[in-house]
């Protein structure tokens, strides 16, 4: 039991140095979405968006934390927004919150690892080169070119062992490269049967 607390702190450890690391070479998680703390009014600014339009839009605030409406287009915004808010707001936390979230990861991919099946509503990002990316920063290689729009309703699936993604009606295997899966809505469907007689898929 000693051995694996040893081990559990020392990966922890390596996880943290990984986050100073990154931070050191990509700047902060606050600098990388443009979010800032509102004005004494409590207001946020206003930006183009979208970018060359030349229309303002309100900044969007969450948690006491404003981000230009750009921000939520990114595909790791839903990844690291969170991150850019306790930096913020409560930035002496900011390392605890980062393996909390490392070790919520690590339970909720064990929990998943012992489902033979599940089901996630996503949205398209984009389409290049037979490579889909998501708009929750997931991103694969599909066998076929097919024509999607941005944000494009979808249904990610696994089977078994194997991962596809369901876009107007059309199944498609999908080879995943990141799988980022912390913010996905989840339908009430636990199976592929009960996908299709939905209509879901």
């Amino acid at each position: 039991m000693e051995t694996k607390l040893k081990l559990q702190k020392s990966l922890i450890a390596v996880l943290l140095s990984l986050l100073s690391l990154n931070k050191a070479i990509a700047g902060s998680y606050a600098d990388m979405l443009g979010a800032y703390i509102p004005d004494n009014s409590g207001s946020c600014n206003t930006s183009e968006f979208p970018p060359g339009s030349g229309s303002l839009k309100p900044d969007y605030q969450t948690n006491g934390v404003c981000f230009p409406m750009t921000s939520f287009v990114r595909g790791d915004f839903l990844e690291y927004h969170m991150y850019a808010v306790v930096e913020l707001t409560n930035p002496g936390f900011l390392e605890e919150y980062a393996a909390q979230r490392e070790a919520s990861k690590a339970a909720l991919k064990k929990a998943r690892a012992k489902k033979s099946f599940e089901a996630y509503t996503v949205n398209v990002d984009s389409l290049e080169n037979n490579t889909l990316k998501l708009t929750d920063g997931t991103y694969g290689t599909i066998p076929l070119h097919i024509n999607v729009h941005y944000y494009q309703l979808a249904i990610l699936f696994r089977d078994k062992n194997e991962w596809f993604v369901c876009i107007g009606g059309n199944v498609h295997r999908y080879n995943i490269i990141v799988n980022s899966d912390l913010y996905r809505l989840s339908p009430p469907e636990k199976s592929l049967e009960a996908l299709r007689d939905n209509s879901l898929c």
